[in-house]
């Protein structure tokens, strides 16, 4: 349950207007060109993933294990970054090549996506192509909190800053219907792109979420059948708890969980009664800035419980601004605690990778 850290609207338009000023390597979709025409240089295959028993496997049956980090909304990433560099193909060299992600969280936030008809191609667009160039799979994450029922979600101080529209977090059902229907409709012939339901359902039962989120996953489903879908735990994506006694029914779900510090350890030995049967993927993890905790007490134990048990996750948030950050300042080039925590540890993954690669040759 990461957070958005907020500046004046005058320095957000003054900074909007000198990175519009600005012209580089990293513009995202020069000239307003199509990401999606021409054919760039793979770097390797992105296959189609699916859920094999209580894994993630890829076409050919080969067990894939995504680990990486979760970026700000493309919105923001593009126009308001504050004097810092907007998002452009370097982040995503730099995350494959310096970090060795093989996955990225987007999370797209319903009061963003609503603000503007061409939210997708303008923004999320690209990055889903840096995603196919650089050989990292995109997890595109609908941003909703709260109950999609009685429409409570927590309160946000800054959600009328520009340019939020007052509800960053909206619950509304209708509209994650929508936006769902349309970000699929969009993307679904691209094998490297995963999604996301609803990021953290709270103030709501296991008993009353479980309906809802089924039926987030027939909408995504209806248009492509072969979709892997995460459904979030409740409490802020906190609680698997009810799912081992009524589980989603659907094909293709990965259960989804974010184990915060402030999170009761027993969320172990919850996961390890759903991976006796289901894939369960750690979608948020951080310490620092708000969430108070130490490499040793918290980031090192939940690493190594997720490479004794195969699981991925997406470390929240790779940026200086929104945090708990990975950076210690707008050059992003500094790295904080937490951000050598997490880049350490998939480098791990990737030279553990290679050594097990040739230990079968």
């Amino acid at each position: 349950m990461g957070h958005y850290v907020t500046q004046t609207t005058l320095c957000r338009l003054l900074c909007l207007l000198a990175s519009l000023a600005m012209a580089g390597c990293d513009s995202p979709n020069p000239a307003g060109l199509n990401p999606f025409n021409g054919s760039p240089p793979d770097v390797g295959t992105l296959s189609r993933l699916s859920v094999q028993d209580n894994q993630i496997v890829d076409a050919e049956g080969n067990v894939r294990i995504l680990r990486g980090v979760a970026v700000i909304d493309p919105l923001l990433w593009r126009d308001y970054r504050f004097g810092s560099r907007r998002v452009g193909e370097g982040h995503f060299r730099e995350l494959a090549q310096d970090w060795n992600a093989n996955i990225i969280r987007v999370p797209i936030h319903p009061d963003l996506y609503a603000s503007d008809p061409l939210y997708l191609s303008k923004y999320v667009d690209p990055i889903v192509e840096w995603g196919r160039e650089y050989g990292i799979y995109v997890f595109l994450g609908y941003h909703a909190h709260g109950n999609p029922i009685t429409l409570e979600v927590e309160a946000t101080p800054w959600g009328f800053d520009e340019p939020w529209r007052g509800n960053p977090y909206n619950p509304d059902r209708a509209l994650a219907i929508d936006a769902l229907t349309a970000i699929v409709n969009r993307y679904h012939d691209m094998d490297w792109v995963l999604y996301g339901t609803f990021n953290e359902p709270a103030f709501i039962s296991w008993r009353d979420w479980r309906p809802v989120a089924e039926e987030l996953v027939d909408t995504i489903h209806e248009i492509d059948p072969r979709a892997l879908v995460t459904v979030a735990g409740v409490n802020f994506a906190s609680d698997l708890s009810g799912i081992a006694a009524d589980p989603v029914q659907r094909p293709n779900v990965v259960y989804e969980i974010h184990p915060y510090p402030w999170v009761s350890d027993r969320w172990m030995s919850v996961v390890d009664e759903l991976l006796e049967s289901y894939p369960v993927f750690v979608g948020e993890w951080a310490f620092g800035d708000e969430h108070a905790a130490t490499v040793g007490g918290y980031a090192q134990p939940l690493i190594d419980y997720c490479d004794e048990r195969g699981l991925g996750w997406t470390a929240w948030i790779w940026d200086h601004q929104w945090t708990p950050r990975m950076f210690a300042g707008r050059s992003q080039t500094v790295l904080t605690e937490f951000g050598v925590t997490v880049r350490n540890a998939l480098n791990e993954t990737a030279t553990q990778a290679v050594l097990a690669q040739k230990g079968t040759r």
